[in-house]
């Protein structure tokens, strides 16, 4: 049986489990990912811009940087896990439709909510992607939190 055939399997059944709201989360939650990808991505091309003009004998390609500006989500029961690049960012509860920073993989900060994903993709001309997290633009928050978007 082809990788591909036992995949889509896999998500077949998987996708079974989840509960119609979550199917409505994870649809925000890659709307999110939509926006926030070309954010992020736009981050790491300016930081090789800038690296490139400080280091014009040392330039490095917008290549170097593909893996890091990819956003992925993936579903879960209680919590659906956005990640950038190789790493997890973002925790968004099924429950209240709140995004949350993390504090290691799968464990959700709590106390860092960015508020509704719902508003924060109503508001996606109103925040940034600062290299650790979304912010509201103009500011910077320490270890990638700077408060709610609204």
């Amino acid at each position: 049986m082809k990788l591909s055939k036992i995949r889509e399997i896999i998500k077949e059944e998987y996708t079974i489990l989840l509960t119609e709201q979550n199917y409505i989360y994870v649809d925000l939650a890659k709307k999110f990912a939509g926006i926030l990808e070309p954010k992020v991505k736009r981050y790491y091309m300016d930081s090789v811009d800038d690296h490139n003009k400080k280091n014009p004998e040392k330039k490095i390609p917008y290549t170097i940087h593909q893996q890091s500006w990819s956003v992925k989500v993936k579903p879960g029961k209680k919590w659906i896990k956005i990640d950038v690049g190789q790493s997890g960012k973002y925790m968004l509860s099924t429950d209240t439709g709140n995004l949350h920073y993390i504090k290691g993989y799968g464990k959700p900060d709590l106390r860092k909510n960015f508020g509704n994903i719902q508003k924060i993709i109503k508001n996606k001309d109103n925040w940034w992607y600062d290299g650790y997290s979304i912010s509201p633009k103009g500011s910077s928050g320490a270890y990638g939190y700077a408060g709610k978007i609204e």
